[in-house]
């Protein structure tokens, strides 16, 4: 049982490790992003119109902070592996960090344009590293903590 641990820590670790250097990179910008929204609303006519710089600053703080609950959703779920049955209360918050997270790697790729079939074809490594393994192994974790998680689940 705990080889099983270590090895699905390493897998998650291996398949979220390049979406995590990107969120520390979020997590690192954060203030600069909050000191930037407080200057334009303080301030709006020192911006340039029609720049769509408030509204990248904006989705940046939205995705950084969808990020982190992700990020926190994946370490519940890893604990869920080996702990036993969470409460119904700790279910739905480890569900709706769930959800987070997937919004957040969603809205970053379709954003940044990484699920387009020619983005794709041009950059293979981004669209598998930064979207196809991390909901590979959100499934996969999902997968093996389906009982805890949503209760018995009959098998097919």
């Amino acid at each position: 049982m705990k080889a099983s641990r270590v090895l699905i820590g390493l897998e998650i670790i291996i398949c979220l490790g390049p979406v995590l250097v990107m969120l520390a990179t979020g997590v690192v910008l954060f203030p600069m992003w909050v000191v930037m929204l407080l200057l334009f609303a303080t301030n709006p006519d020192k911006f340039v119109a029609g720049s769509g710089g408030v509204l990248a600053v904006a989705t940046s703080i939205v995705l950084s902070v969808l990020g982190i609950l992700g990020a926190i959703a994946v370490i519940r779920l890893y604990r869920l592996t080996w702990q036993l049955s969470p409460t119904a209360a700790s279910r739905k918050v480890t569900l709706a960090l769930t959800c987070a997270g997937l919004v957040a790697l969603l809205s970053f790729n379709v954003i940044d344009g990484n699920l387009s079939p020619r983005a794709v074809a041009a950059r293979p490594w981004i669209f598998l590293f930064f979207f196809a393994l991390p909901l590979i192994c959100a499934g996969h974790v999902l997968h093996l903590v389906r009982a805890k998680l949503f209760g018995d689940v009959p098998s097919a």
